[in-house]
């Protein structure tokens, strides 16, 4: 089966797959006020999916990886409300911003690995959380910042059944391409840098150059996540962007299963509904994710739940594996 139409099959799968969670929401009597959770979660599982391609393809935890969320939910809000931008516009412009910054910081922080890597990483939450607060007048501070609804021309998404599928339809398109990008040659070659570094940049691999590459796509991928939340919520506060959120995507890669895109993007929508349907955990979300967080790293390694083997298992009838080490990358690659 080629890639192009496995897309086509994963497209159709997820498709009905949100279709059939809409229709059982709709005729349920929690319609009323699970919708815009499930909106919002799959808008955070855009951004978890970022973070399951630097992680799972790069072998690089961005613990600042909420930053680029926040700087996605907070410039589509400031650029309309302060600066009178068109929403469209200015959700297009906030992506480019998170792109722009994430590169030199790429540059800069990629300079370090692992655990070094990511205590670097944890301070842009930091600086993002005091920025905001700094500038209280544009971001609302502590109150956070009312977000209009995408409009295009005549066409306002501001029901919570066109912001629901607003939202499913940018998240299915990010999690195919995401996908296709890990099965590319280039896809190939990035697995081979995160999985022997050394060994990538001896065959002639741009080591540096694929590793900010993949910075940058994050960031990408978790600024239009933000940019999603911000529209379907309507609101975005500092919390958004701080380390406690960046955890909350990590336990989601780790519990779907690292390097699967699929599995990771459903743990998340799961994850994130539990203190819906169970209110008694809304006052405890933190520790929740703290406990699993801890329990995943001492009984998963790198992860591989129950959703992640299931993504693993039909992704592998679909396309087949993915290389994971350099002595599976076709020599080719370096050319």
């Amino acid at each position: 089966m080629t890639r192009w139409t496995s897309s086509w099959w994963l497209t159709i799968w997820l498709g009905l797959v949100m279709l059939a969670a809409f229709l059982f929401l709709q005729n349920s009597p929690t319609y009323g006020y699970a919708l815009k959770p499930l909106t919002l979660a799959v808008a955070v599982a855009v951004a978890v999916v970022g973070l399951d391609l630097l992680f799972g393809a790069g072998h690089q935890l961005n613990l600042g990886h909420a930053f680029f969320f926040g700087v996605g939910a907070y410039g589509v809000g400031m650029l309309n409300t302060s600066f009178d931008v068109p929403t469209l516009a200015a959700a297009v412009l906030a992506v480019a911003t998170a792109g722009l910054l994430a590169w030199p910081l790429g540059r800069v922080l990629l300079r370090l690995e692992g655990l070094y890597f990511a205590v670097a990483t944890l301070g842009l939450g930091i600086i993002g959380v005091t920025l905001v607060m700094a500038f209280r007048e544009e971001t609302g501070g502590d109150n956070g910042l009312l977000i209009p609804p995408l409009t295009i021309g005549d066409i306002s998404f501001s029901t919570p059944e066109s912001k629901y599928w607003l939202v499913v339809g940018v998240a299915i398109i990010a999690v195919v391409v995401a996908r296709n990008l890990l099965r590319s040659r280039r896809g190939l070659a990035i697995r081979a840098v995160g999985a022997d570094e050394a060994s990538a940049g001896s065959q002639g691999i741009d080591t540096v150059g694929l590793k900010v590459q993949l910075f940058v796509i994050a960031s990408v991928y978790a600024a239009v996540g933000g940019v999603l939340y911000g529209f379907a919520s309507g609101f975005v506060t500092p919390s958004s962007m701080g380390a406690a959120a960046t955890i909350q995507m990590v336990v989601a890669v780790m519990l779907g299963g690292v390097g699967t895109i699929l599995g990771p993007a459903l743990a998340t929508v799961f994850l994130r509904l539990l203190s819906v349907f169970f209110e008694f955990l809304e006052d405890y979300v933190d520790l929740v994710y703290g406990i699993a967080l801890v329990a995943l790293l001492m009984f998963s390694g790198r992860g591989g739940g129950t959703a992640g083997r299931t993504a693993r298992r039909w992704l592998s009838r679909r396309g087949g594996r993915h290389p994971t080490t350099t002595e599976e990358t076709p020599r080719e690659l370096v050319h």
